[in-house]
């Protein structure tokens, strides 16, 4: 279509419809927001055509979609394109590379570049950060990952509750479940965050293994407060904690509990 639309035969309206850098860089964004990505060679050939030089922009759509496919060299490539051309790369630009290092778990790079991106004067945004937890979340470094948070704590930004449910996640799968459990506390301290079923199933899975079985009850009460349905997984977790105790009598109530909800689900 943006053929038929620069190519019309009158001169005086090609004069004022000509496209512009940011005319092209829309064509980018739109084809990359539908996945077509092999069509860039097109726009940019046209781009040629017309002698539009490429922008910041430019080169983040092509950026973000060489990570998107885990070709990071590539766009790291672009990058230093960019770079040497003298355009100075703006906070989506720093975001996409750091976002293509957590992405292949180069989280080392992905620090790099935002030391590289604080060294250059140019804050990071709450985008910044939550990649860099997750992609120190995704490596299994959560020590780093909490000091990340700590600092964006700092800053004044708060997680994305998928993020905060990652960091859960992993603590609790290093056995540190209190630490999980203060995290949730503090996140929901904050007006936006709700933490969804799966997040609190994971942390009574993990209190109940670690013998924490009145903690799992209170946070099973809180759970069932926010309207969550308690699944066959929970009561499993509970029954095996009370045998574990001894509490055999508790344990054979929660199984006849299980057994009527299974006949009721299924």
């Amino acid at each position: 279509m943006y053929r038929e639309i620069y190519t019309r035969p009158s001169s005086r309206i090609n004069s004022q419809l000509l496209p512009t850098v940011h005319t092209f860089n829309s064509l980018l964004l739109a084809f990359y927001r539908e996945g077509k990505c092999d069509v860039f060679k097109v726009v940019l050939q046209e781009m040629d055509r017309y002698s539009c030089v490429h922008n910041v922009c430019t080169y983040n759509i092509r950026m973000a979609a060489y990570c998107d496919s885990k070709e990071v060299e590539k766009a790291r490539g672009l990058w230093d394109e960019m770079v040497e051309g003298g355009i100075q790369p703006d906070v989506p630009a720093y975001n996409t590379m750091i976002s293509g290092y957590c992405g292949v778990g180069e989280v080392g790079m992905a620090e790099e570049m935002f030391k590289d991106m604080e060294m250059g004067g140019i804050d990071p945004s709450v985008t910044t950060f939550e990649w860099l937890v997750r992609g120190h979340c995704r490596v299994g470094d959560i020590d780093a990952a909490m000091l990340v948070r700590a600092d964006m704590s700092r800053r004044g930004f708060q997680m994305a509750a998928e993020v905060v449910e990652e960091v859960v996640n992993v603590l609790c799968q290093k056995k540190r479940v209190k630490e999980a459990l203060g995290v949730l506390k503090e996140e929901m301290r904050k007006e936006e965050f709700v933490p969804s079923r799966e997040c609190y199933e994971v942390l009574i899975r993990e209190l109940c293994e670690q013998g924490e079985v009145e903690v799992a009850m209170r946070l099973q009460a809180e759970m069932a407060g926010m309207g969550f349905k308690v699944g066959s997984e929970v009561y499993c977790a509970f029954v095996c904690a009370y045998e574990k105790a001894e509490d055999y009598e508790m344990a054979e109530k929660l199984r006849k509990e299980l057994s009527v909800i299974s006949i009721q689900d299924g």
